[in-house]
């Protein structure tokens, strides 16, 4: 019996190294070959040892591009996580967050760092010329004022984002800030 149990295990120890050898390298790199930075850097080179060696170089996480949401969440995901960061810091966060298209991750930044909408953060997302991103931003109540909300639609380049602000901004009232109306119903930052 006790026999039994040791081949068994030596068993599973061979066929977890067999699996692994499905990632040779060369099929490895035509697959990363495709894939953000952030991805190889938070995902791929965590595969195994020889991924990690293979991807040595993908050691940098950009927040401004998009970051898979597994990652974030486990350096980001929890209040503590931006306990020692200032003010300043925990905003850039945002910010760069803002500009990643993701808003999974958003969601997240804005539970850790415990801060409000504000307007550098929707400035980041339409600079970005990430519609939903500020779509969801306004809906939380993000102000910014017309002249800045203006320079980073045309900073971004983006016809998408022009058209979706340009629809937006006839919901606002006429005074400096772009805030919603105050029919307007708004949501929390946390939906």
């Amino acid at each position: 019996m006790l026999m039994n149990k040791m081949s068994d295990v030596a068993l599973r120890r061979r066929r977890t190294r067999q699996a692994s050898n499905i990632w040779m390298p060369d099929i490895l790199q035509s697959i990363a070959a495709f894939l953000p930075p952030n991805v190889i850097a938070c995902t791929i080179r965590l595969i195994n040892k020889s991924s990690a060696e293979q991807f040595k170089h993908f050691v940098t996480t950009r927040l401004s591009q998009s970051v898979p949401a597994h990652a974030f969440r486990h350096r980001w995901g929890f209040p503590a996580a931006t306990g020692a960061l200032t003010y300043e810091q925990r905003t850039q966060l945002l910010c760069l967050t803002a500009a990643s298209r993701s808003l999974v991750n958003l969601k997240f930044a804005f539970k850790s760092t415990g801060l409000l909408p504000q307007p550098r953060v929707l400035y980041a997302a339409l600079k970005a010329g990430h519609v939903h991103m500020c779509d969801w931003l306004i809906r939380s109540g993000c102000r910014c004022p017309l002249m800045d909300m203006g320079r980073a639609i045309g900073e971004s380049g983006s016809k998408e984002i022009y058209n979706w602000a340009f629809g937006v901004i006839n919901l606002f009232d006429e005074n400096s800030d772009a805030t919603p109306s105050s029919h307007s119903k708004r949501s929390s930052p946390n939906r």
